[in-house]
């Protein structure tokens, strides 16, 4: 997947299929991923946490399946994550901690167990 300069990537409230593609993570300049209310299915590509300069994150109301991916915890720029309503399954990873300027994180209607 080229597209390396993209900022903004928008295809919210569709009806897209299939899975998230790791390539997708050779996006460096990304800072604003929108995939909200779609059909998505699949776990969370681990490579995805070079996106660095993530500030919002939204895939809530899909069909992911899948543990959170401890690696995500290196975007300590992202303000907005979103991830409820899906199928995701697990603990909350403790490296999610250094999401330093999280202001809000949303995970509810999942499978999630563990402690906080």
């Amino acid at each position: 997947s080229a597209m390396t300069d993209l900022e903004r990537f928008y295809v919210h409230k569709n009806s897209l299929t299939g899975t998230l593609l790791a390539d997708y993570g050779n996006w460096s300049k990304i800072w604003d991923l929108r995939l909200h209310e779609n059909r998505l299915q699949g776990s969370l590509p681990p490579e995805w946490s070079a996106m660095t300069d993530l500030e919002i994150f939204y895939l809530e109301k899909n069909k992911l399946t899948g543990t959170l991916p401890a690696n995500y915890g290196n975007w300590s720029k992202v303000r907005d994550f979103r991830l409820y309503e899906n199928r995701l399954h697990g603990t909350l990873p403790g490296d999610w901690s250094e999401m330093a300027e999280s202001e809000i994180l949303y995970l509810n209607s999942n499978l999630l167990t563990g402690t906080l």
